[in-house]
């Protein structure tokens, strides 16, 4: 179990790291990509969409470095409410992070998970929770999943299954005595 621990602490780090301040030196692909992430989440949607597009048409980008312009797209149309728009661009980026170079599998991975989050969360403000629950099931079922999203996967199908039960708790009732 402490595995299972050591590896979902390792890949949190990662994920909540900040890449422009952890890297020696400043990397103008990250730089783009957060602002561009700062501007759709500050409501400047096409602002951050135009410089999405930039960083798309480069064609010296790695497997890596498309996926998260894909994931950091899908993120944008979730805030902006363009939920079919938002699937669409985290499949690209598992696409994307399912070919990467050796160097960048583990990185890859705590990506990959973040992006079928970004499709779950679609599906759920789709009305689509079912569906959702389905996706989260399947990728539990493949082998090769890292213990890392087996648990990211899992307590996401619990709170989808939680949320959507919740209807069904019944107010409190008061007991009256008649004597």
């Amino acid at each position: 179990m402490s595995n299972v621990i050591n590896e979902y602490i390792q890949l949190t780090e990662l994920a909540f790291s900040d890449p422009i301040i952890t890297s020696a030196q400043k990397n103008p692909f990250i730089e783009t990509l957060s602002e561009a992430d700062r501007l759709t989440r500050a409501e400047c949607f096409n602002d951050g969409y135009d410089l999405l597009m930039q960083l798309e048409e480069n064609e010296n980008l790695s497997a890596l470095e498309r996926g998260m312009v894909e994931g950091t797209f899908g993120y944008a149309f979730i805030n902006a409410q363009r939920y079919e728009e938002a699937i669409d661009k985290y499949k690209l980026a598992i696409v994307y992070f399912s070919s990467v170079d050796e160097n960048d599998k583990n990185i890859a991975l705590s990506h990959n998970v973040t992006a079928l989050h970004g499709i779950t969360v679609a599906l759920d403000r789709l009305g689509k929770n079912a569906e959702a629950i389905e996706i989260l099931i399947n990728e539990l079922s493949t082998d090769d999943l890292s213990e890392y999203a087996k648990l990211m996967y899992t307590s996401s199908i619990c709170n989808r299954i939680i949320r959507s039960c919740s209807h069904l708790q019944k107010e409190p009732t008061s007991a009256i005595l008649v004597t």
